[in-house]
């Protein structure tokens, strides 16, 4: 997602973030304690979700759901990018929305 951004000059990209705040809300897959386990670790969780048929016929084994901290997000996109807006729990009381600004020279 980040990465295709430095072709836009002012690139900005707003994202949906499972967080911390939406463990409580963990779909069918990882057991809630399992998700929170792993953002406390390490600040981010995947579970691939959709098995061998895929989603809709696309099968990929990065494709899933992920879960992931404000300072995780923050840190995997600095120096190119920083966050200009968190709204926590904003999506439908279920996920967080950040917004990210692209750095001057950032890639």
């Amino acid at each position: 997602m980040l990465s295709s951004l430095h072709r836009r000059p002012r690139g900005r990209a707003i994202a949906p973030l499972l967080s911390e705040l939406t463990g409580g809300r963990v779909p069918a897959g990882p057991s809630p304690g399992d998700a929170a386990g792993d953002l406390l670790a390490s600040g981010h969780h995947f579970h691939e979700v959709f098995g061998e048929d895929g989603d809709w016929g696309v099968t990929s084994e990065e494709w899933g759901t992920a879960y992931m901290t404000l300072e995780w997000l923050a840190e995997q996109a600095t120096p190119g990018f920083s966050v200009a807006s968190y709204a926590p729990a904003r999506i439908d009381s279920n996920q967080d929305l950040v917004v990210l600004r692209r750095e001057e020279g950032g890639r």
